[in-house]
């Protein structure tokens, strides 16, 4: 600050900066005092977006109290709006797991292909094979053919062909592909898939 700047504030002293806010910290805290105290906690982390309201961990956390709340939709409106906000950041492991068991958010919050292939990436590697495919076939219904979406797909219908229990999802998988992608280089991975199944099912 100049020697005219300084003169102008009474005192001739430099104000002092505003300390940083810790908002990850103040989440915390308000998630723990939502163990005893759900609605003082509520209203810590409605300060904080008002305060912070592009900070995708406040309204995360918002949306994990509203659903403690036992209000689901309010809860699902807070997930689609921290969603884009997180891909963002390249927080892509942490909105993935928001989409666990409702897949549709993902399209509803506006994100465009290539986050829901990231997503769907994140979802598979951990282990939430059904929820990856479902975002593979979202993909699939906007841009058919988009190679990466039949990849992802198939390597899900291989990895459930494994288990017994989830055969029926692999068929499932592989008849999508062949159906959605005829045309596509990668369906006589499909169809092979398809061949290989039926054969093993009917020998039940």
């Amino acid at each position: 600050m100049s020697a005219a700047a300084c003169a102008s504030v009474p005192g001739g002293q430099v104000p002092a900066a505003r300390p940083a806010v810790d908002v990850a910290g103040a989440v915390a805290g308000a998630l723990g005092r939502a163990e005893t105290d759900l609605e003082g906690a509520l209203s810590e982390l409605e300060a904080l977006r008002v305060a912070h309201g592009s900070d995708p961990g406040v309204i995360v956390a918002l949306a994990e109290l509203r659903e403690r709340q036992q209000q689901p939709t309010a809860a699902r409106a807070l997930r689609i709006e921290a969603l884009p906000l997180l891909i963002e950041r390249s927080e892509i492991d942490r909105a993935a797991a928001l989409l666990v068991g409702d897949v549709s958010q993902a399209r509803e919050a506006g994100l465009g292909a290539e986050p829901r292939l990231a997503l769907a990436g994140a979802l598979k590697l951990s282990g939430a094979l059904q929820d990856a495919a479902r975002i593979y076939a979202q993909v699939l219904g906007d841009q058919p053919g988009r190679l990466e979406a039949i990849k992802g797909m198939l390597q899900i219908a291989e990895v459930m062909e494994r288990d017994e229990a989830s055969e029926n999802h692999a068929l499932r998988i592989y008849d999508f592909v062949q159906q959605s992608c005829p045309d596509s280089p990668l369906a006589q991975f499909a169809i092979e898939g398809q061949q290989r199944l039926r054969r093993r099912l009917a020998r039940v």
